[in-house]
Parts: structure tokens; sequence; C-alpha cells
């Protein structure tokens, strides 16, 4: 996620200079002329037109940062860096929209501020009138922009001043967050204040009748009060047997998607081979979901203390406890995807220990399990595509198992959702009673390629390898049953 820089543009707007002074930025974390790129979790094919050239170029954006972009073209040995300001804001502004999320209302507010820079109204209106529609929270800001931009000011103040009222880091994923300051309000123990936690591979301490029920009471009330005044809609709880669900959707999808996290909870046992009656959670999960990206955005800064832009789920870790938010966004298949990919993260966090599972598994076996259980999705077929894309190219998937995210969360290459997802259906193809036995492993702290060559016979090398023969040799996706 990349945010504005205020450095990026000069304090008394010049709109004679302001396209060669600022070129096109997206996103929402702090950026400076320095950045490093962001690799693309999906290249996106395009064929521009730049300055000075009478012929389009043809290829694929695998990765942008602050005033330019990188395209791969056919049969190139290495991507080109274009300026965003060399297509022009028509062009930069069409293809920034499929770059940005459909569902990302402040990316779009970003955008438009950047048309106003490049003193293009009519694509920053555009711009504008999509982020409204996202999430009406943010008129005021675009008409902020607008004046700014009319009386000659920087209307980049006015992206500014957004970012002022938003405050925190945005913070990756699974990451847990910090407390909120808010007096009267329950809040789970974090880490720190947990020893069960602090222990790192000791097992989760199981609860009996009793204290199931006292935490349980506990969640009920959390899910009822947390970050109530935050928005005006009604709040409807739906308890199931393993999750509490607060939402502002109506009751008939509440309780649909509700459904849905015991489905996956049922599949997750199946998986561990697992008894039906097993009871991971330490009372039950507290899921939050809204109907829009506003409530969605406050919900986490105010109960959970952190920005969440960029975002359209986290699952956090307090303690013995996991706590899920989301909002409503894009298609059915789209949101399902998304609320089974996060609560499988919290499961697993459950599983046996909170000893933390190395990022390509994790986000791996969350990204199968999601595909798996979204029939209605051509998700699984494209992430084999661009698995198959990878290694066609000769990459080499022990790249993603080594550095993907890494301990710091940084995304090192385009693909890395795709492969770690394909890797794990490749191990759950060939040796799933392997697969559950090395998680087990893992949960004891052991080094996963050491207990994947005591599991499986092989070290990352081998298995990149044999992955990657596999993966070639197949002529169509087909999923596991």
């Amino acid at each position: 996620m990349i945010r504005l820089d205020p450095t990026l543009a000069p304090r008394r707007f010049r709109r004679t200079c302001a396209a060669a002074v600022i070129a096109l930025t997206l996103g929402h974390a702090a950026l400076g002329a320095d950045e490093a790129r962001v690799e693309l979790e999906r290249p996106v094919r395009v064929s521009l037109r730049t300055e000075g050239r009478s012929t389009p170029m043809r290829g694929e954006i695998t990765a942008w940062k602050y005033g330019a972009f990188w395209l791969e073209r056919p049969g190139a040995d290495a991507a080109i860096r274009i300026g965003w300001d060399e297509i022009g804001a028509k062009t930069a502004y069409e293809t920034a929209r499929r770059i940005l999320g459909r569902d990302d209302a402040v990316g779009y507010f970003r955008l438009g501020v950047e048309m106003l820079v490049m003193d293009d109204p009519k694509q920053a209106r555009r711009a504008f009138d999509y982020a409204v529609q996202q999430d009406s929270a943010i008129l005021a800001d675009t008409k902020n922009a607008m004046t700014l931009w009319e009386t000659g000011a920087d209307p980049v103040e006015a992206f500014e001043a957004m970012q002022t009222r938003a405050g925190a880091d945005p913070v990756g994923e699974g990451v847990t967050g910090e407390r909120s300051t808010e007096e009267n309000r329950y809040q789970p123990p974090t880490p720190e204040d947990d020893s069960q936690a602090a222990q790192g591979t000791a097992p989760w301490k199981p609860l009996g009748p009793e204290e199931r029920e006292r935490a349980i009471e506990v969640q009920r009330q959390y899910a009822a009060t947390a970050g109530l005044d935050l928005h005006h809609n009604q709040r409807l709880v739906i308890e199931t047997d393993h999750f509490i669900m607060a939402t502002d959707l109506s009751e008939a999808e509440a309780r649909r998607w509700s459904g849905q996290l015991e489905v996956m909870y049922a599949t997750m046992l199946e998986m561990f081979e697992l008894p039906e009656e097993t009871t991971l959670y330490a009372g039950k999960c507290n899921v939050f979901v809204f109907a829009s990206q506003g409530d969605f955005l406050r919900f986490e800064e105010r109960a959970m203390g952190i920005n969440a832009k960029g975002f359209g789920g986290l699952c956090h870790y307090r303690g013995e406890d996991v706590i899920i938010s989301f909002y409503r966004y894009g298609s059915e298949a789209d949101f399902q995807h998304l609320l089974i990919h996060e609560s499988v993260h919290g499961f697993l966090y459950r599983y046996r220990t909170p000893a933390r599972i190395p990022t390509w598994i994790n986000e791996g076996l969350a990204e199968y399990i999601a595909a798996y259980l979204t029939p209605a999705s051509n998700r699984s077929r494209e992430e084999w595509n661009s698995a198959k894309n990878f290694v066609n190219r000769r990459k080499d998937p022990i790249d993603v198992m080594r550095n993907f995210y890494g301990d710091r969360k940084d995304r090192t290459l385009n693909e890395s959702y795709s492969v770690s997802s394909m890797l794990v259906r490749f191990l759950l193809k060939h040796r799933p009673a392997e697969f559950r036995q090395w998680l087990d492993d893992l949960t004891t702290g052991a080094d996963w390629e050491q207990a994947m060559r005591q599991r499986f016979g092989v070290d990352a090398a081998r298995l990149s390898e044999g992955f990657s023969q596999d993966i070639r040799s197949e002529t169509s996706y087909t999923g596991l049953r």
C-alpha cells in the first residue's frame, strides 16, 4: 500500500508545470523518490503509446512505484521503466484503474487528486465519483480537492488532510494490532499481556465447560459493543457453533456467510483428521462484517488501532483470541474467497500451538482452501495459470518459499500467492498424510526445511524441481477431492 507523500508536490500548485513536476502515484503508504517498486500480484496486460513513439508498446505491467511503472515485453530480456507522465493523464487514469482494487475508495480518491495534479479535471471527477460510490464519507474530501484546484491551490493538501485524520500506519494481514485506547470497551488480551502466546510453541490450554462458557459470554459482549459508536447502522449478531458474527448486513446474507465459515471449519477438521466435535477456539471466533469500506476502516482504526486502508479483511491474533473483520466487497465469489482465506489464518493460529507457520505455507493453504471452497470463482484456474507461467519463464519456486513476504512481509514476487497455493496443492496431491504430519512438526517450532527432509525425503530445491516438472506436465487445472 502506498500513501501520498506530501514532499511529492510543491506547496504552491502551478498548473503549467504540474505534469512535469509530479508523475502519477498510486495507493496509500508513505513514499519517497527512492521508494522500492511494488510488484503486482497479477501482471496487467497493456498496449500503450508513449511520447515520441508512433507505434504502441505492448506487454505486461509487472511493477510500479512513484513516478513510473515497469513494462515486460514479449521476448525482451528485462522489463523497461516508463514514467506515468509519458503516457498522458487519460491513459494513466485508465491504466491505474486496472491496478487499483475496484473497491479501493481511498485509492480512487488519490487517483482523482493525481488527475488534478496532471491538470485533467474530467478524469479527476470520474475517479472522485467512483470513490464516493464506495465510501460516501469521502465526499467532503473530493469537494475540498476540487476547490483547491479551482482556486489555483494544491489539491494534494486534500489528501494530506485525509491522511492526517487517518493516523496509524497500515499493518499487514494476520499481524496483531495494538489495543484501542478507548475506555469502557472490552478488549481481548494482547500477546504482550498473555503468557500463553509468549510461550510460542506451548500447546494451547484447553478450556473446561465453565471456562469456555465464560469466554463465549465475553465474546458475545464484544460482538455487540466493539466499535458500535462508529456508525449508525443497526448491528446484527449471528452465533454458530464456532463463530460469533456481528454485522450490519441483512439477516439472510449474514446467515449465509456465517454458514460458509462453518463449512471452512469442517473442511479444515477433515483435512487435519480431527474429530468433528473438536473445538479449536478459546470459546468462539469473533467475526465482524461491514456493508461499507468506510465502516470497516473506522472499526479497524478505533477498535483495533490499525490503519487498514488497502485491505478487504484482517485476521487479528489477540492472545488466545482470534478476531476477524471484513467489509462486503466485490462479487459474492470474491467476498466468499476473502472470508474463507482470512478464516483459515485464524484456524491455523489456533491449531495445536501459536507457533509461527512460514508465510508461504500459511498463505498458500489459506489461498488454496478459499479457492477450493469457492467453486463459482475461477481463482484456482487463474492461480494455476499464473504458477505455470512462473515456472515456464524459468523462475524458481524456491524463491517464493524463502522470500515470500519474509519476516517483514515484504512482497518480492508477482506470483507469490499463486505459486504458494499451487505448491500446497502439489503436496496435498502427492503426499497428503505427510503434509499433515509436516504441519504438526511446524507447530512445535521445527525448521520447515529440516522437517520437510524428514517427512518428504526431499529438500526445498528438490521440491521446487518436482513441482515445476509436475505443473509443466499438466494440460489443464484439476482440483483435489
